[in-house]
């Protein structure tokens, strides 16, 4: 496989996004075609909202690995305390340009942030982009900064699989153990089904732009064989089981009786 050094990678995908005619197509860090939108509104709806409607009032949040900033706009249009972190430059500067806020650069092996600063981190297909150490690291990371939760949304399989450069699929299982040695046990698991509509996505692209760089403006055929097929593939993905598939995995410390550890000043 190439060479693949998260920075590089991910702000070249960054300066891609920012090139797309609309603001709006620079809320999803990849493909921006109807099934990454379909799955995205299923990600927010099924996935991250439970956790969002199931917070304190006052909690804060820290995203690892925000990207563009997509999901800490929308926590900020509900009126909830969130912060935005990441390793790309470009990436939080497409994000800065829509008006999110509350963001910071981050060297990608620890958060600048002090410990137990937050109520909770999340991270959204962002672990599985990075080889086993740094997401290591990175768990770590989320572990230190949170007082009481860390979610995962990442996708996960039956089987491990390092697919392609940029993806490691990891069995739930991989988290948990690395989670528990940090004091912090799983709560709640839940997948997305998709299997069909990301067969069908991947057998796409593969037919229409097979180089395509990750973040680049889709061609109108991709985007209307995509569309044309969605109806029939969401239909399938009920009945279809997923080996592999974008996973929730909330964990809270273990033992937490609410008290405020942070180090203060």
């Amino acid at each position: 496989m190439p060479d693949y050094r998260t920075r590089s990678y991910w702000n070249a995908v960054g300066e891609r996004l920012a090139d797309r005619e609309s603001a709006d197509s620079a809320l999803i860090a990849g493909d921006d075609s109807p099934f990454y939108r379909h799955k995205r509104t299923q990600f927010l709806d099924r996935l991250l909202r439970p956790v969002l409607d199931g917070l304190d009032p006052d909690a804060v949040l820290l995203e690892v690995g925000c990207g563009p900033g997509g999901n800490v706009r929308i926590i900020q249009a509900r009126g909830q305390t969130v912060m935005g972190a990441d390793v790309s430059a470009a990436m939080l500067g497409v994000a800065q340009q829509q008006g999110t806020r509350g963001l910071m650069l981050m060297d990608g092996s620890r958060l600048p942030v002090r410990d137990a600063a937050v109520t909770a981190t999340f991270a959204a297909t962002v672990l599985q982009h990075n080889p086993p150490e740094a997401a290591e690291t990175l768990l770590a990371e989320m572990a230190r900064v949170s007082r009481h939760e860390v979610h995962l949304f990442e996708d996960a399989g039956w089987f491990a699989v390092h697919d392609r450069a940029s993806h490691w699929v990891r069995r739930p299982e991989w988290y948990v153990r690395r989670l528990r040695r940090h004091g912090f046990v799983l709560t709640h698991r839940e997948c997305l089904r998709t299997a069909a509509s990301e067969l069908s996505a991947v057998a796409i692209r593969a037919l229409t732009r097979r180089r395509a760089a990750e973040g680049s403006s889709i061609t109108r055929r991709w985007s209307g064989l995509e569309a044309g097929t969605l109806g029939l593939t969401t239909w399938l993905d009920r009945w279809l089981p997923a080996p592999v598939a974008l996973t929730r995995m909330s964990f809270a410390r273990v033992g937490d009786g609410g008290s405020d550890p942070v180090e203060r000043p």
